[in-house]
């Protein structure tokens, strides 16, 4: 049996320095949407943020790239600077990246309601990179980098579970207490 690894893969968590706004991204098709996806991140029409939008000659530069060695290239460099995940939960992700200029870092995980982030133990604002995944900025330097996740409707949830469990526990003591009265 023969084991093969590949070592193109790209992270859970990749970085960007530059980024294209999602109105312009649309414009193009999907085989070219791919390729750009490889040089910069996309995000939401008037997103502020530290890095520089991608021009429009830089990107049909891109989009003329066709050889292997270009596309290992990025990847290597996606590669560089990528999250390195340390521990993995149902309900936590932990590990750090080593950054060497300001960027952008876009997590394969859908930017829904309850995650939260921390870089370096202070919450991050999270943002809409690449359409529909969660995006946070990060400086230069090493970081320590957590995703926690808690479902929205987890403490409602328990509430209601905990007044049901004392409104049974309540009903029975009333009952047992008129049963003995007879």
């Amino acid at each position: 049996i023969d084991i093969y690894e590949n070592k193109e893969v790209l992270s859970f968590g990749i970085s960007y320095k530059k980024y294209i706004k999602k109105s312009k991204f649309e414009k193009y098709n999907d085989e070219e949407q791919r390729k750009l996806l490889l040089f910069c991140a996309v995000l939401e029409d008037g997103t502020d943020t530290i890095l520089k939008e991608i021009s429009d000659q830089e990107a049909e530069s891109l989009l003329c790239l066709k050889d292997m060695e270009a596309y290992m290239s990025c990847v290597k460099e996606r590669q560089k600077e990528a999250f390195v995940v340390d521990a993995w939960k149902e309900d936590r992700i932990e590990g750090q990246a080593d950054i060497e200029e300001d960027r952008i870092m876009i997590f394969s995980v859908p930017n829904v309601k309850g995650w939260k982030v921390y870089v370096d133990g202070v919450t991050q604002e999270i943002m809409e990179g690449n359409i529909g995944f969660m995006a946070i900025e990060l400086t230069e330097g090493k970081h320590v980098i957590e995703l926690t996740y808690q479902p929205t409707a987890f403490w409602l949830s328990f509430m209601l579970s905990a007044a049901a469990i004392a409104a049974y526990i309540i009903a029975v003591a009333i009952c047992k207490k008129h049963s003995q009265k007879r």
